[in-house]
Protein backbone atom coordinates (compact mmCIF):
# COMPACT_ATOMS: atom_id res chain seq x y z
CA UNK A 1 0.00 0.00 0.00
CA UNK A 2 2.75 2.18 1.16
CA UNK A 3 4.36 1.75 -2.57
CA UNK A 4 1.34 2.66 -4.02
CA UNK A 5 0.89 6.03 -2.10
CA UNK A 6 4.16 7.11 -3.02
CA UNK A 7 3.04 6.13 -6.61
CA UNK A 8 0.83 8.45 -7.21
CA UNK A 9 1.93 11.05 -5.29
CA UNK A 10 4.83 11.49 -7.14
CA UNK A 11 3.32 10.97 -10.47
CA UNK A 12 0.77 13.55 -9.45
CA UNK A 13 3.67 16.13 -8.37
CA UNK A 14 5.63 15.42 -11.89
CA UNK A 15 2.18 15.96 -13.62
CA UNK A 16 2.24 19.25 -12.21
CA UNK A 17 5.84 20.42 -12.94
CA UNK A 18 5.67 23.50 -14.30
CA UNK A 19 3.57 25.15 -11.76
CA UNK A 20 5.81 23.25 -8.84
CA UNK A 21 9.09 24.54 -10.16
CA UNK A 22 7.39 28.20 -10.69
CA UNK A 23 7.00 28.17 -7.06
CA UNK A 24 10.50 27.39 -6.23
CA UNK A 25 11.74 30.00 -8.17
CA UNK A 26 10.64 32.90 -5.58
CA UNK A 27 12.21 30.94 -2.95
CA UNK A 28 15.58 31.29 -4.62
CA UNK A 29 15.04 34.83 -5.29
CA UNK A 30 14.58 35.45 -1.32
CA UNK A 31 17.67 33.24 -0.67
CA UNK A 32 19.91 35.85 -2.33
CA UNK A 33 18.33 39.03 -0.26
CA UNK A 34 19.11 36.59 2.90
CA UNK A 35 22.68 35.27 1.72
CA UNK A 36 23.73 39.05 1.11
CA UNK A 37 22.11 39.97 4.68
CA UNK A 38 23.93 37.25 6.80
CA UNK A 39 27.34 38.17 4.45
CA UNK A 40 27.34 40.91 6.29
CA UNK A 41 26.08 40.83 9.76
CA UNK A 42 28.79 38.25 9.72
CA UNK A 43 31.33 41.10 8.62
CA UNK A 44 29.82 43.09 10.88
CA UNK A 45 29.02 45.83 8.02
CA UNK A 46 26.86 48.07 9.36
CA UNK A 47 23.86 48.07 6.95
CA UNK A 48 23.03 44.17 7.81
CA UNK A 49 19.71 45.28 9.71
CA UNK A 50 18.69 47.30 6.65
CA UNK A 51 19.15 44.31 4.33
CA UNK A 52 18.05 41.75 6.91
CA UNK A 53 14.06 43.84 7.31
CA UNK A 54 14.76 44.15 3.05
CA UNK A 55 14.57 40.30 2.81
CA UNK A 56 11.52 40.01 5.59
CA UNK A 57 9.94 42.66 3.68
CA UNK A 58 10.83 41.20 -0.26
CA UNK A 59 7.58 41.94 -2.08
CA UNK A 60 7.81 37.72 -2.80
CA UNK A 61 8.26 36.71 1.20
CA UNK A 62 5.05 35.12 1.07
CA UNK A 63 6.68 31.84 2.95
CA UNK A 64 6.40 34.19 6.39
CA UNK A 65 3.13 35.00 7.33
CA UNK A 66 2.65 38.99 5.98
CA UNK A 67 0.96 39.92 8.94
CA UNK A 68 4.27 38.69 10.67
CA UNK A 69 6.44 41.06 8.76
CA UNK A 70 6.18 44.30 10.70
CA UNK A 71 6.96 42.28 13.97
CA UNK A 72 10.21 41.43 12.40
CA UNK A 73 11.04 44.42 11.01
CA UNK A 74 10.02 46.54 14.49
CA UNK A 75 12.47 43.97 16.27
CA UNK A 76 15.72 44.80 14.39
CA UNK A 77 14.51 48.08 15.09
CA UNK A 78 14.15 48.46 18.36
CA UNK A 79 16.26 45.75 19.77
CA UNK A 80 19.47 45.61 17.34
CA UNK A 81 21.51 43.89 19.84
CA UNK A 82 19.44 41.18 20.46
CA UNK A 83 18.50 40.46 16.65
CA UNK A 84 22.27 40.47 16.47
CA UNK A 85 22.56 37.53 18.70
CA UNK A 86 19.82 35.36 17.34
CA UNK A 87 21.09 35.47 13.87
CA UNK A 88 24.76 35.12 14.67
CA UNK A 89 23.79 31.97 16.82
CA UNK A 90 22.06 30.89 13.63
CA UNK A 91 24.25 31.85 10.32
CA UNK A 92 27.72 31.37 12.50
CA UNK A 93 30.13 29.98 9.93
CA UNK A 94 30.76 26.05 11.89
CA UNK A 95 29.85 23.07 11.45
CA UNK A 96 26.69 22.83 14.04
CA UNK A 97 23.48 20.69 12.62
CA UNK A 98 20.50 22.80 11.61
CA UNK A 99 18.37 21.36 14.56
CA UNK A 100 21.55 23.19 16.80
CA UNK A 101 21.15 26.35 14.61
CA UNK A 102 17.04 26.20 14.98
CA UNK A 103 17.83 26.03 18.28
CA UNK A 104 19.80 28.78 18.93
CA UNK A 105 17.53 31.31 16.88
CA UNK A 106 14.85 30.41 18.79
CA UNK A 107 16.43 30.51 22.63
CA UNK A 108 17.36 34.31 21.13
CA UNK A 109 13.94 35.28 19.97
CA UNK A 110 11.96 36.63 22.98
CA UNK A 111 7.85 36.18 23.23
CA UNK A 112 7.47 39.47 22.99
CA UNK A 113 7.68 39.10 19.15
CA UNK A 114 6.43 35.33 18.57
CA UNK A 115 5.10 33.66 22.21
CA UNK A 116 6.38 30.29 22.77
CA UNK A 117 2.89 29.51 22.53
CA UNK A 118 2.90 30.14 19.05
CA UNK A 119 5.66 27.37 18.24
CA UNK A 120 4.47 27.17 14.68
CA UNK A 121 5.20 30.41 13.79
CA UNK A 122 8.43 30.82 15.42
CA UNK A 123 9.87 28.00 13.65
CA UNK A 124 8.47 29.19 10.21
CA UNK A 125 10.30 32.08 10.73
CA UNK A 126 13.24 30.50 11.88
CA UNK A 127 13.55 28.50 8.52
CA UNK A 128 13.09 31.27 6.71
CA UNK A 129 16.29 32.64 7.87
CA UNK A 130 17.97 29.11 7.32
CA UNK A 131 18.14 29.78 3.80
CA UNK A 132 20.26 32.43 4.05
CA UNK A 133 22.94 29.67 4.55
CA UNK A 134 21.79 27.05 1.70
CA UNK A 135 18.25 26.97 0.56
CA UNK A 136 18.77 24.08 -1.28
CA UNK A 137 19.92 22.30 2.01
CA UNK A 138 17.52 24.06 4.67
CA UNK A 139 14.45 24.89 2.40
CA UNK A 140 11.62 26.32 4.43
CA UNK A 141 9.22 24.32 6.79
CA UNK A 142 5.26 24.73 7.57
CA UNK A 143 3.68 22.29 9.92
CA UNK A 144 0.68 22.08 7.69
CA UNK A 145 1.76 20.95 4.32
CA UNK A 146 4.00 18.47 5.80
CA UNK A 147 1.62 16.92 7.94
CA UNK A 148 -0.63 15.86 5.17
CA UNK A 149 2.25 14.64 3.38
CA UNK A 150 3.01 12.28 6.45
CA UNK A 151 -0.72 11.08 6.34
CA UNK A 152 -1.18 10.79 2.96
CA UNK A 153 1.87 8.52 2.38
CA UNK A 154 1.23 6.76 5.91
CA UNK A 155 4.57 8.35 7.03
CA UNK A 156 4.86 8.58 10.71
CA UNK A 157 3.93 11.84 12.40
CA UNK A 158 6.77 14.17 14.00
CA UNK A 159 6.61 13.47 17.81
CA UNK A 160 9.81 15.23 18.66
CA UNK A 161 9.81 17.75 21.35
CA UNK A 162 11.74 21.06 20.39
CA UNK A 163 11.32 22.77 17.48
CA UNK A 164 15.08 21.98 16.26
CA UNK A 165 14.22 18.53 16.24
CA UNK A 166 10.97 18.96 14.45
CA UNK A 167 12.98 20.53 11.77
CA UNK A 168 15.45 17.89 11.36
CA UNK A 169 12.68 14.82 11.24
CA UNK A 170 10.97 17.24 8.28
CA UNK A 171 14.62 17.50 6.52
CA UNK A 172 14.87 13.70 7.05
CA UNK A 173 11.31 13.14 5.04
CA UNK A 174 12.52 15.13 2.41
CA UNK A 175 15.47 13.04 2.01
CA UNK A 176 12.77 10.25 1.73
CA UNK A 177 10.98 12.03 -0.92
CA UNK A 178 14.35 12.33 -3.21
CA UNK A 179 15.23 8.80 -2.40
CA UNK A 180 11.53 7.64 -3.46
CA UNK A 181 11.62 9.23 -6.69
CA UNK A 182 15.49 7.98 -7.96
CA UNK A 183 13.89 4.49 -6.75
CA UNK A 184 11.35 5.07 -9.72
CA UNK A 185 13.63 6.64 -12.43
CA UNK A 186 12.85 10.39 -11.75
CA UNK A 187 15.67 12.96 -12.21
CA UNK A 188 13.31 15.74 -10.43
CA UNK A 189 13.04 16.42 -7.90
CA UNK A 190 16.84 16.22 -6.95
CA UNK A 191 17.27 18.83 -4.18
CA UNK A 192 16.07 19.53 -0.81
CA UNK A 193 14.42 22.27 -1.43
CA UNK A 194 12.77 20.77 -5.07
CA UNK A 195 11.19 18.12 -2.63
CA UNK A 196 10.29 20.78 -0.29
CA UNK A 197 8.32 22.16 -3.08
CA UNK A 198 6.55 19.20 -3.84
CA UNK A 199 5.20 19.02 -0.53
CA UNK A 200 4.08 22.47 0.08
CA UNK A 201 2.02 21.95 -3.41
CA UNK A 202 0.60 18.93 -2.02
CA UNK A 203 -0.87 17.20 -4.89
CA UNK A 204 -4.55 15.87 -4.48
CA UNK A 205 -4.94 13.11 -6.24
CA UNK A 206 -2.71 10.65 -4.19
CA UNK A 207 -5.22 7.71 -3.61
CA UNK A 208 -4.56 8.06 0.12
CA UNK A 209 -6.63 7.06 2.98
CA UNK A 210 -10.03 6.56 3.33
CA UNK A 211 -10.53 9.15 5.73
CA UNK A 212 -9.29 11.78 3.43
CA UNK A 213 -12.22 12.04 1.41
CA UNK A 214 -14.35 13.38 4.85
CA UNK A 215 -11.93 15.64 5.94
CA UNK A 216 -11.56 17.45 2.25
CA UNK A 217 -15.52 17.93 2.78
CA UNK A 218 -15.15 20.00 5.50
CA UNK A 219 -11.67 21.64 4.20
CA UNK A 220 -13.94 24.57 3.13
CA UNK A 221 -17.31 25.69 3.66
CA UNK A 222 -19.74 25.61 0.90
CA UNK A 223 -21.24 28.60 0.87
CA UNK A 224 -19.00 31.73 1.78
CA UNK A 225 -18.91 35.97 1.49
CA UNK A 226 -15.70 37.44 1.77
CA UNK A 227 -16.81 40.92 2.51
CA UNK A 228 -15.27 44.22 3.68
CA UNK A 229 -14.52 47.79 2.21
CA UNK A 230 -13.23 48.34 -1.32
CA UNK A 231 -9.70 47.42 -2.23
CA UNK A 232 -9.13 44.93 0.39
CA UNK A 233 -8.25 42.17 -2.35
CA UNK A 234 -11.63 40.39 -2.05
CA UNK A 235 -11.97 39.75 -5.35
CA UNK A 236 -8.52 38.70 -6.02
CA UNK A 237 -8.71 36.32 -2.88
CA UNK A 238 -11.95 34.84 -4.88
CA UNK A 239 -9.22 33.38 -7.15
CA UNK A 240 -6.98 31.94 -4.88
CA UNK A 241 -10.02 30.20 -3.01
CA UNK A 242 -11.98 29.15 -6.24
CA UNK A 243 -8.33 27.25 -7.53
CA UNK A 244 -8.05 26.19 -3.45
CA UNK A 245 -11.85 24.58 -3.54
CA UNK A 246 -11.13 22.34 -7.16
CA UNK A 247 -7.51 21.38 -6.14
CA UNK A 248 -8.90 20.60 -2.64
CA UNK A 249 -5.76 22.84 -0.75
CA UNK A 250 -5.49 25.27 1.56
CA UNK A 251 -6.23 28.53 0.90
CA UNK A 252 -3.14 29.71 3.03
CA UNK A 253 -0.59 27.04 0.91
CA UNK A 254 -2.22 28.63 -2.53
CA UNK A 255 -1.35 32.23 -0.98
CA UNK A 256 2.25 30.88 -1.01
CA UNK A 257 1.84 30.48 -4.93
CA UNK A 258 3.25 32.36 -7.44
CA UNK A 259 0.36 34.56 -8.20
CA UNK A 260 0.68 34.58 -12.04
CA UNK A 261 0.38 30.33 -11.94
CA UNK A 262 -2.66 30.81 -9.31
CA UNK A 263 -4.38 33.04 -11.93
CA UNK A 264 -3.14 30.86 -15.23
CA UNK A 265 -4.69 27.57 -12.76
CA UNK A 266 -8.07 29.88 -11.75
CA UNK A 267 -8.58 30.35 -15.76
CA UNK A 268 -8.14 26.81 -16.82
CA UNK A 269 -10.07 25.64 -14.00
CA UNK A 270 -12.88 28.35 -15.59
CA UNK A 271 -12.38 26.91 -19.35
CA UNK A 272 -12.81 23.40 -18.14
CA UNK A 273 -16.18 24.24 -16.72
CA UNK A 274 -14.96 23.65 -13.19
CA UNK A 275 -15.18 27.25 -12.37
CA UNK A 276 -17.97 30.09 -13.06
CA UNK A 277 -17.67 33.56 -12.31
CA UNK A 278 -20.98 36.33 -12.55
CA UNK A 279 -21.58 39.67 -10.93
CA UNK A 280 -24.26 40.90 -9.73
CA UNK A 281 -25.90 44.58 -10.45
CA UNK A 282 -29.35 45.75 -10.42
CA UNK A 283 -30.50 44.04 -13.17
CA UNK A 284 -29.40 40.99 -12.76
CA UNK A 285 -32.89 38.33 -12.46
CA UNK A 286 -33.70 34.78 -11.57
CA UNK A 287 -34.02 34.28 -15.05
CA UNK A 288 -30.08 35.01 -15.58
CA UNK A 289 -29.17 33.20 -12.93
CA UNK A 290 -31.16 29.79 -12.68
CA UNK A 291 -33.37 29.68 -15.97
CA UNK A 292 -35.68 31.53 -17.88
CA UNK A 293 -37.48 32.31 -21.15
CA UNK A 294 -35.66 34.70 -23.77
CA UNK A 295 -35.80 36.35 -27.02
CA UNK A 296 -33.52 35.03 -29.73
CA UNK A 297 -33.21 35.31 -33.91
CA UNK A 298 -35.58 32.69 -35.18
CA UNK A 299 -32.39 31.64 -37.31
CA UNK A 300 -30.24 30.78 -33.81
CA UNK A 301 -32.52 28.47 -32.89
CA UNK A 302 -32.17 24.68 -31.72
CA UNK A 303 -28.42 25.25 -30.84
CA UNK A 304 -27.88 23.73 -28.00
CA UNK A 305 -30.62 25.22 -25.51
CA UNK A 306 -33.49 23.34 -24.17
CA UNK A 307 -36.54 24.00 -26.03
CA UNK A 308 -37.63 26.86 -28.09
CA UNK A 309 -40.85 28.06 -28.71
CA UNK A 310 -42.48 30.09 -31.85
CA UNK A 311 -40.58 30.75 -34.24
CA UNK A 312 -40.89 32.23 -37.73
CA UNK A 313 -39.07 33.20 -40.64
CA UNK A 314 -35.26 34.04 -40.45
CA UNK A 315 -34.95 37.00 -38.57
CA UNK A 316 -37.47 36.53 -36.91
CA UNK A 317 -37.54 37.12 -32.97
CA UNK A 318 -38.83 33.29 -31.18
CA UNK A 319 -38.04 32.32 -27.68
CA UNK A 320 -36.46 29.64 -26.21
CA UNK A 321 -35.82 28.45 -22.12
CA UNK A 322 -32.40 29.42 -21.18
CA UNK A 323 -30.06 27.84 -18.58
CA UNK A 324 -28.72 30.03 -16.16
CA UNK A 325 -24.92 30.46 -14.98
CA UNK A 326 -26.07 28.30 -11.35
CA UNK A 327 -28.07 25.99 -13.22
CA UNK A 328 -25.26 24.65 -15.98
CA UNK A 329 -22.33 24.09 -12.99
CA UNK A 330 -24.88 22.70 -10.85
CA UNK A 331 -25.55 20.06 -13.89
CA UNK A 332 -21.59 19.73 -14.50
CA UNK A 333 -21.03 19.49 -10.94
CA UNK A 334 -24.01 16.25 -10.18
CA UNK A 335 -22.66 14.38 -13.28
CA UNK A 336 -18.90 14.70 -11.66
CA UNK A 337 -19.68 13.84 -7.95
CA UNK A 338 -15.74 13.02 -6.92
CA UNK A 339 -14.86 16.80 -8.65
CA UNK A 340 -15.13 20.32 -7.09
CA UNK A 341 -17.21 23.38 -8.36
CA UNK A 342 -16.77 26.77 -7.74
CA UNK A 343 -19.05 29.71 -8.85
CA UNK A 344 -17.78 32.90 -8.10
CA UNK A 345 -20.47 35.66 -7.09
CA UNK A 346 -18.83 39.16 -6.65
CA UNK A 347 -20.75 42.19 -5.79
CA UNK A 348 -22.90 39.99 -4.59
CA UNK A 349 -25.20 42.40 -2.61
CA UNK A 350 -25.53 44.79 -5.32
CA UNK A 351 -28.37 42.31 -6.77
CA UNK A 352 -32.07 42.02 -5.28
CA UNK A 353 -30.66 38.47 -3.68
CA UNK A 354 -34.17 37.26 -2.68
CA UNK A 355 -34.99 37.72 -6.51
CA UNK A 356 -32.31 36.41 -8.01
CA UNK A 357 -31.56 33.06 -5.94
CA UNK A 358 -35.53 32.43 -5.43
CA UNK A 359 -35.75 28.83 -4.06
CA UNK A 360 -32.28 28.35 -4.32
CA UNK A 361 -32.21 29.88 -0.59
CA UNK A 362 -33.32 26.83 0.57
CA UNK A 363 -31.74 24.39 -1.62
CA UNK A 364 -28.07 26.14 -1.02
CA UNK A 365 -28.42 24.82 2.56
CA UNK A 366 -25.47 22.30 3.25
CA UNK A 367 -27.92 20.26 5.25
CA UNK A 368 -30.44 20.61 1.81
CA UNK A 369 -27.53 19.47 -0.63
CA UNK A 370 -28.03 16.57 -2.63
CA UNK A 371 -27.12 13.10 -0.71
CA UNK A 372 -26.88 14.81 2.66
CA UNK A 373 -29.17 13.87 5.26
CA UNK A 374 -32.17 16.69 4.47
CA UNK A 375 -31.80 16.69 0.77
CA UNK A 376 -33.85 18.64 -0.85
CA UNK A 377 -35.27 18.84 -4.70
CA UNK A 378 -37.96 21.15 -6.31
CA UNK A 379 -39.36 21.44 -10.00
CA UNK A 380 -38.12 24.60 -11.83
CA UNK A 381 -41.08 26.64 -12.48
CA UNK A 382 -39.93 27.64 -15.87
CA UNK A 383 -38.90 23.56 -17.72
CA UNK A 384 -40.81 21.92 -15.10
CA UNK A 385 -37.53 19.78 -14.27
CA UNK A 386 -36.52 18.59 -10.65
CA UNK A 387 -33.37 20.53 -9.34
CA UNK A 388 -31.09 20.01 -6.22
CA UNK A 389 -28.00 21.18 -5.68
CA UNK A 390 -25.03 18.94 -4.98
CA UNK A 391 -22.94 18.95 -2.17
CA UNK A 392 -19.78 19.40 -4.41
CA UNK A 393 -20.78 22.72 -5.71
CA UNK A 394 -19.37 26.01 -3.37
CA UNK A 395 -20.32 29.11 -3.84
CA UNK A 396 -18.23 31.93 -2.72
CA UNK A 397 -19.34 35.48 -2.67
CA UNK A 398 -17.53 39.10 -2.32
CA UNK A 399 -19.52 41.90 -0.73
CA UNK A 400 -18.52 45.83 -0.38
CA UNK A 401 -19.68 47.11 2.79
CA UNK A 402 -19.10 50.70 1.46
CA UNK A 403 -22.13 49.93 -0.69
CA UNK A 404 -24.63 47.79 2.36
CA UNK A 405 -23.93 46.64 5.16
CA UNK A 406 -24.02 42.94 6.06
CA UNK A 407 -26.96 43.93 9.12
CA UNK A 408 -28.90 44.58 6.06
CA UNK A 409 -28.84 41.07 4.23
CA UNK A 410 -31.83 39.17 3.89
CA UNK A 411 -31.90 37.24 6.78
CA UNK A 412 -32.17 33.82 5.05
CA UNK A 413 -29.27 34.16 3.06
CA UNK A 414 -27.25 35.41 6.04
CA UNK A 415 -27.99 32.37 7.79
CA UNK A 416 -26.43 29.93 5.09
CA UNK A 417 -23.40 31.19 4.52
CA UNK A 418 -20.46 31.78 6.13
CA UNK A 419 -19.04 35.45 6.59
CA UNK A 420 -15.30 36.12 6.33
CA UNK A 421 -14.20 40.11 6.67
CA UNK A 422 -11.67 41.42 4.84
CA UNK A 423 -10.34 44.47 6.64
CA UNK A 424 -7.27 47.14 5.27
CA UNK A 425 -3.84 46.24 6.02
CA UNK A 426 -1.55 48.70 6.51
CA UNK A 427 1.34 46.42 6.70
CA UNK A 428 0.84 44.73 4.04
CA UNK A 429 4.32 43.62 2.16
CA UNK A 430 3.24 45.16 -0.96
CA UNK A 431 2.71 48.31 0.86
CA UNK A 432 5.89 50.76 -0.11
CA UNK A 433 7.35 52.17 3.42
CA UNK A 434 9.44 54.81 1.49
CA UNK A 435 8.10 56.12 -1.55
CA UNK A 436 10.50 59.07 -2.02
CA UNK A 437 10.04 59.54 1.90
CA UNK A 438 6.73 59.05 2.49
CA UNK A 439 5.71 56.33 4.35
CA UNK A 440 2.22 54.57 2.39
CA UNK A 441 2.02 51.91 5.29
CA UNK A 442 1.59 55.12 8.32
CA UNK A 443 -0.14 57.23 5.63
CA UNK A 444 -2.83 54.57 5.12
CA UNK A 445 -3.30 53.51 8.87
CA UNK A 446 -3.62 57.27 9.73
CA UNK A 447 -6.53 58.37 7.23
CA UNK A 448 -8.00 54.89 8.32
CA UNK A 449 -8.17 55.80 12.00
CA UNK A 450 -10.10 59.13 11.28
CA UNK A 451 -12.47 57.60 8.78
CA UNK A 452 -13.78 55.26 11.66
CA UNK A 453 -14.28 57.80 13.85
CA UNK A 454 -15.88 60.41 11.74
CA UNK A 455 -17.98 57.78 9.42
CA UNK A 456 -17.56 53.90 9.93
CA UNK A 457 -14.83 51.01 9.92
CA UNK A 458 -16.83 49.83 6.74
CA UNK A 459 -15.73 52.97 5.05
CA UNK A 460 -12.16 52.57 5.27
CA UNK A 461 -9.54 52.96 2.60
CA UNK A 462 -8.67 49.49 1.48
CA UNK A 463 -4.29 48.72 1.41
CA UNK A 464 -4.61 47.68 -2.85
CA UNK A 465 -5.03 51.25 -3.42
CA UNK A 466 -1.32 51.56 -2.18
CA UNK A 467 0.51 48.56 -3.73
CA UNK A 468 3.35 49.44 -5.91
CA UNK A 469 3.07 52.87 -4.96
CA UNK A 470 6.67 53.39 -5.04
CA UNK A 471 7.43 57.17 -6.02
CA UNK A 472 5.72 60.87 -5.43
CA UNK A 473 4.53 60.70 -8.94
CA UNK A 474 2.37 57.38 -8.42
CA UNK A 475 1.35 58.84 -5.57
CA UNK A 476 -0.09 61.93 -6.43
CA UNK A 477 -1.34 60.33 -9.27
CA UNK A 478 -2.98 57.49 -6.76
CA UNK A 479 -4.41 60.49 -4.64
CA UNK A 480 -6.04 62.49 -7.62
CA UNK A 481 -7.59 59.69 -9.45
CA UNK A 482 -8.81 57.59 -6.73
CA UNK A 483 -8.27 57.98 -2.97
CA UNK A 484 -9.32 62.00 -3.40
CA UNK A 485 -12.67 60.52 -5.28
CA UNK A 486 -13.24 57.84 -2.75
CA UNK A 487 -13.33 60.28 -0.20
CA UNK A 488 -15.54 62.74 -1.91
CA UNK A 489 -18.21 59.72 -2.13
CA UNK A 490 -17.66 58.62 1.07
CA UNK A 491 -18.40 61.66 2.58
CA UNK A 492 -20.83 63.22 0.01
CA UNK A 493 -18.38 66.47 -0.55
CA UNK A 494 -18.05 67.26 2.90
CA UNK A 495 -14.89 69.07 2.99
CA UNK A 496 -14.41 69.62 6.37
CA UNK A 497 -14.10 65.68 7.22
CA UNK A 498 -12.41 65.11 4.49
CA UNK A 499 -9.59 67.41 5.26
CA UNK A 500 -9.58 66.63 8.41
CA UNK A 501 -9.05 62.92 7.05
CA UNK A 502 -5.83 64.12 5.46
CA UNK A 503 -4.82 66.07 8.69
CA UNK A 504 -5.21 69.20 7.16
CA UNK A 505 -2.28 69.12 4.52
CA UNK A 506 -2.91 71.34 1.94
CA UNK A 507 -4.47 69.51 -0.86
CA UNK A 508 -8.02 71.11 0.22
CA UNK A 509 -8.06 74.91 -0.08
CA UNK A 510 -10.77 77.00 1.74
CA UNK A 511 -11.89 80.06 0.54
CA UNK A 512 -14.34 83.03 1.29
CA UNK A 513 -17.57 83.28 -0.94
CA UNK A 514 -17.49 85.83 -4.03
CA UNK A 515 -17.70 89.87 -2.67
CA UNK A 516 -20.65 90.46 -5.10
CA UNK A 517 -22.77 87.13 -3.53
CA UNK A 518 -22.32 88.99 -0.32
CA UNK A 519 -23.01 91.91 -1.25
CA UNK A 520 -26.01 90.88 -2.35
CA UNK A 521 -26.77 88.98 0.90
CA UNK A 522 -27.32 85.71 -1.08
CA UNK A 523 -24.79 84.18 1.38
CA UNK A 524 -23.26 84.80 4.17
CA UNK A 525 -19.74 86.46 4.28
CA UNK A 526 -18.37 83.81 6.95
CA UNK A 527 -19.29 80.90 4.51
CA UNK A 528 -16.42 78.41 3.64
CA UNK A 529 -15.58 77.61 0.26
CA UNK A 530 -13.64 74.49 -0.81
CA UNK A 531 -11.79 72.74 -3.73
CA UNK A 532 -8.67 70.81 -4.59
CA UNK A 533 -5.13 72.36 -4.79
CA UNK A 534 -4.82 72.48 -8.64
CA UNK A 535 -3.82 69.01 -10.18
CA UNK A 536 -0.02 71.02 -11.58
CA UNK A 537 0.41 72.56 -8.34
CA UNK A 538 3.19 71.39 -6.35
CA UNK A 539 2.00 70.30 -3.62
CA UNK A 540 1.08 67.34 -4.44
CA UNK A 541 4.48 65.72 -5.23
CA UNK A 542 5.34 67.54 -1.82
CA UNK A 543 6.82 64.83 0.90
CA UNK A 544 6.10 67.28 3.60
CA UNK A 545 2.21 67.12 2.23
CA UNK A 546 2.17 63.24 2.58
CA UNK A 547 4.13 63.23 5.59
CA UNK A 548 1.94 65.65 7.36
CA UNK A 549 -1.44 63.03 7.14
CA UNK A 550 0.34 60.72 9.05
CA UNK A 551 3.24 62.88 11.04
CA UNK A 552 1.68 64.93 14.65
CA UNK A 553 2.36 68.31 14.56
CA UNK A 554 4.20 69.86 17.02
CA UNK A 555 4.13 73.57 18.02
CA UNK A 556 7.73 74.79 18.44
CA UNK A 557 6.88 77.55 21.75
CA UNK A 558 5.31 75.08 23.79
CA UNK A 559 6.16 70.98 22.40
CA UNK A 560 2.64 70.40 22.71
CA UNK A 561 1.35 67.95 19.77
CA UNK A 562 -1.44 69.27 17.83
CA UNK A 563 -5.12 67.65 17.71
CA UNK A 564 -5.92 65.28 14.75
CA UNK A 565 -2.65 63.93 14.22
Amino acid sequence: MTKALWDSYLAAAKDRYDEIEQGERFKLDLAKALTRAREALLRDERDWPTLVKAAIAHKQNTIINWRNHSKLTEWIDGNVGEALDALSGMWSEDDRTPGDRIRAFDGSLPESVFSRAAAGTRLNVATYFMMGIDPQGYPPYRRKPFRVAYERLGHPQSSVADSGAEYEYALDFLDRVLEEARRRGMDWPDTRLEAQSVVWWSPEDTGSSPSRGARSQSRHALNTILYGPPGTGKTWHTVTRGVAIVENREVGDLAQEDRVAVKRRFNEHRRAGRIEMVTFHQNTTYQDFVEGIRPVLAERSGTGTESSAQHGDAGDIGYELSRGVFRRIAERAALNPNGRYVLVIDEINRGNIPAIFGELITLIEDSKRIGRDDETRVTLPGSKTEFGVPANLHVVGTMNTADRSIALLDTALRRRFVFEEMMPDASHPGISTDADGVDCRELLAAMNRRITVLLDREHQIGHTYFLDVDTLAALASTFLTRILPLLQEYFYDDWEKIRAVLNDNGFVRESGPPGELVRADLVDAGRAVYDLSPADNGQWTAVTAYQAIYESRVSREDGNVAPGA
